[in-house]
């Protein structure tokens, strides 16, 4: 199949204000016969033992699709994420915390404050993790009144966040000097360097503002905003795929509702503190993939975890799932989407994504590709630039 490689590769593709969709998805009977005519696994049988699973994650997306298309001929740039500059590792770093404060509020709001915040942060087990100690300890004691207003969630998500970086300053050493900046290496002195500034603390308090605001107003339809809401974050879920595949997806929250007419709900909304359009059709392919295998993270727990809320075993289990993928269409799940806020406005958006029929089952074409030519070609990747 001839594929337009000018349309799907060249550069120029603009975002757009709904879900950045791309313009030109590559056929799946061209990927196909890609993979058939890499030398030495044309004919292979598809039909063989693919235990054990190739682990792997939905950020791994962004480099291993790019590499298996060059891999096929395919007229692609591989991606380099090899050296990361300081203004990348504070953007990380920024963004972490942030996600912390965003978890925060939506504990204060949900009134699961202190240690009855545990039950909803995350599945590690009886071992918590230092971040959701940092959330119980910053959140101890703040209570939130029914009928709270603006001003008073605002003050309580302020205080959550000055003691959560109260706690962080007691455990670094301050240095401002970097010391492995631009290389690619962690420095835990540039995380000092942040927290210990007011940009940061600054931020934070934007944050604050932002989710005061839409709780008060009722939460613009967003579950995770009304105070009479159930949201578990930094959910955990491990799917292992009939194509192969394990994969590790980390949802920031999902928000469920019983409803006596359809039964559960659930909207799952990841948070981005930083955004990069697009720049070519590939890119906004890799986001529109990445976007759907949440979908299917989200539609798992709905139907797995979260269907019978009365089952206490279900809901303290790891989040590991043995699936086939192209069963998943589970219509319970409302909504899944990108929340983004912007660090220097204060301003919140959301955008929802929303798949067509045809959309998902091309997704199910195209996931079972995925796995298989990982399966296939996954040793040879580390070769291809």
């Amino acid at each position: 199949m001839i594929v337009d490689s000018e349309r799907y590769f060249g550069n120029g593709y603009a975002h757009h204000e709904v879900w950045p969709r791309p313009d030109y998805l590559l056929p799946t009977e061209a990927l196909w016969a890609g993979l058939e005519e890499v030398p030495g696994f044309g004919g292979v049988d598809l039909d063989f033992d693919r235990n054990p699973r190739i682990p792997t994650n939905v950020s791994q997306i962004e480099t291993l699709y790019p590499r298996l298309l060059k891999f096929m001929g395919f007229p692609v740039n591989v991606p380099v994420h090899s050296v990361l500059s300081d203004e990348a590792e504070i953007a990380g770093s920024v963004g972490k915390h942030l996600h912390i404060a965003d978890a925060m509020n939506s504990m204060i709001t949900q009134g699961a404050y202190g240690a009855h915040a545990v039950p909803h942060l995350g599945n590690s087990g009886k071992k918590r993790s230092k971040d959701a100690d940092h959330v119980v300890e910053a959140t101890r004691g703040l209570v939130r009144t029914y009928a709270a207003d603006e001003e008073e969630l605002f003050s309580l998500y302020v205080k959550a966040w000055e003691r959560y970086l109260a706690l962080l300053g007691g455990e670094l050493v301050f240095d401002p000097v970097p010391l492995f900046g631009g290389y690619g290496l962690y420095d835990p002195r540039v995380e000092a360097r942040i927290v210990s500034g007011g940009e940061l603390r600054e931020y934070g308090i934007r944050l604050a503002r932002a989710w005061s605001r839409v709780v008060a107003e009722g939460g613009y339809g967003f579950l995770e905003f009304r105070k009479d809401n159930s949201t578990d974050r930094e959910i955990l879920v491990m799917l292992n795929l009939d194509c192969g595949l394990q994969i590790r997806v980390r949802l920031d929250s999902i928000s469920y509702a019983l409803y006596p007419d359809v039964g559960v709900a659930t909207q799952s909304y990841d948070l981005k503190t930083g955004y990069q359009d697009p720049n070519t059709n590939l890119a906004a392919e890799i986001q529109f993939r990445q976007a759907q295998v949440m979908q299917l993270a989200a539609e798992t727990m709905t139907l797995h975890h979260y269907a019978d809320p009365d089952d206490k075993k279900k809901r303290s289990a790891k989040n590991i799932f043995t699936i086939d993928h192209r069963e998943i269409h589970y219509m319970g799940v409302s909504s899944t989407g990108y929340r983004f806020f912007d660090k220097t406005t204060g301003d919140m958006s959301f955008v929802p994504f929303a798949e067509e029929e045809a959309e998902r089952r091309g997704f199910d074409e195209w996931f079972t590709w995925y796995g298989t030519a990982l399966y296939l070609l996954g040793n040879s990747l580390r070769y291809v630039t």
